[in-house]
């Protein structure tokens, strides 16, 4: 089995949020409309556009790639604001398999989403509904560097060490500063 990257993990739960948040969407074939970020959002907020595209699409909406004025829609058209107020991943609970086996990490997403559906000839809320959720995996800690994506913060979580890496720093430490020590001492002498 493929363990899925950091950026599919956030995506797949992105996409399923977002199909939750559609699932009571009561509205078919209704005004044109266009999806707006509701202030500053994470950059995870695009996969949130595509999906809802997606899902609204499903629905028979016509959604616009961006807030458009059409002089020929006499009737308005509709405006779908969304607030991403929580795109959070984390790594944790590192865990061995055994005494010398591999050691694994729970990864968890957290996701946080409301949206709103306005018309916008009458500057009227038609539909509101939120979602939080939260999914999670585990993964092995020495996949770590072929997960991750260090251009995006929310994709780059630091890793949680072990009580052994936590113990062994402070030894590594110490022999490494004897080690200088040692080859300061003799290129001196």
């Amino acid at each position: 089995m493929v363990t899925p990257t950091h950026a599919d993990f956030v995506r797949n739960a992105i996409r399923v949020t977002t199909q939750n948040v559609y699932s009571e969407f009561p509205y078919r074939r209704g005004k044109p409309l266009s999806i707006v970020p509701d202030g500053e959002q994470p950059e995870a907020a695009l996969w949130f556009e595509a999906a809802s595209t997606h899902e609204l699409y499903t629905k028979g909406m016509l959604v616009r790639q961006q807030q458009m004025n059409d002089t020929a829609d006499d009737g308005g058209s509709w405006l779908l604001r969304y607030r991403l107020s929580t795109c959070r991943l984390e790594l944790s609970d590192p865990h061995h398999d055994g005494f010398l086996g591999h050691i694994w990490l729970k990864r968890t997403v957290t996701i946080g989403l409301s949206v709103s559906l306005w018309d916008t000839s009458g500057s009227e809320m038609l539909w509101t509904n939120t979602a939080d959720t939260t999914f999670e995996d585990r993964i092995p800690k020495r996949m770590l560097p072929t997960l991750a994506d260090p251009s995006v913060d929310v994709l780059s979580p630091e890793a949680p060490s072990t009580a052994w890496e936590r113990a062994a720093a402070p030894a590594l430490s110490a022999a490494a500063a004897a080690g200088v020590l040692a080859v300061l001492f003799l290129v001196v002498r």
